[in-house]
């Protein structure tokens, strides 16, 4: 899944090592996590490929991709527990103001020096980055509403909610599940052991994976009932048709039009471990999966 031309660009504005060091991890966990550096980057990857095979402009595929590329920006957390979207965001105004740099230190926007970002750039990427909030529903559907009232026009505001919304429901939530399936059981039992690590009474990994329903999680990717949110705030903002004019240009009938989105391998691949994991869910329930 690797893009050498894609990440020459994206390493020009944040270096390997810089970015590798905003996703903590220990190498002796690093067979059992989920939001580590390689899920931030097959993340940026996939969204990059499928504004592409939407027919976005090179100039807004790229944009798409440099925000998949900061949605997981949260090098203080704790090493095994999942990034917070209030902390990327924090930490994304706090780089625009001039407070901290999101590297080296100092007070420099990278945002503006290195990515170049206009005001609107960045409140777009500030929508779409909060979009990405999980489970998107309640404070996570109001918060993602005033990010998008924060951005001028309604064009742009548009652009956003359909942008946002592909980035977390397709590119974020099925990028470790369009591959391989040895890849795709890893990221299930580091995402079991992300919530352990943050639960009050934490189980053996194999119940938390069971609980987890992992094969139903990865058939509902991209179903019409998890864009109910987006739908609704469209009418609110006034921009139901603007976001139905996009779409069709871009040969959409709908956000969950699964059948455009996704290529017919990545469905293929999604469906297939589905399937496995699945069955392997069910061969080793209350097992420690190893």
């Amino acid at each position: 899944m690797a893009s050498p031309v894609l990440w020459s660009q994206l390493n020009r504005l944040i270096s390997a090592g810089d970015y590798r060091r905003a996703h903590p991890q220990l190498e002796r966990l690093q067979a059992l996590l989920y939001h580590d550096v390689e899920h931030s980057q097959r993340v940026t990857e996939l969204a990059f490929a499928l504004a592409k095979r939407r027919g976005l402009s090179d100039a807004d595929a790229l944009f798409v991709a440099q925000v998949a590329m900061l949605h997981d920006w949260d090098p203080s957390r704790t090493v095994g527990t999942p990034p917070q979207v209030a902390e990327t965001l924090k930490l994304l105004e706090g780089d625009w103001n001039g407070v901290r740099s999101l590297v080296g230190g100092g007070t420099v926007s990278i945002l503006k020096t290195r990515f170049g970002w206009s005001e609107l750039q960045y409140r777009q990427a500030l929508a779409m980055i909060q979009r990405t909030d999980f489970p998107y529903e309640g404070r996570a559907v109001e918060a993602f509403a005033r990010r998008l009232s924060e951005i001028k026009g309604d064009r742009q505001r548009a652009f956003a909610l359909v942008e946002g919304a592909i980035l977390s429901e397709y590119a974020d939530k099925a990028s470790w599940y369009v591959g391989s399936y040895r890849k795709a059981k890893r990221a299930v039992c580091g995402l079991a052991n992300e919530i352990n690590a943050l639960s009050r009474e934490p189980k053996s990994l194999g119940a938390c994976i069971v609980d987890l329903a992992p094969q139903r999680f990865m058939r509902e990717i991209g179903q019409a009932a998890n864009f109910a949110g987006d739908h609704r705030l469209a009418a609110e903002l006034r921009l139901t048709a603007l976001v139905a004019q996009m779409l069709a240009r871009q040969g959409l009938s709908s956000l969950a039009d699964r059948q455009r989105i996704l290529s017919p391998l990545q469905r293929l691949r999604l469906w297939g471990n589905a399937w496995r994991v699945g069955r392997w869910v069910r061969r080793n329930a209350g097992r420690t999966a190893r």
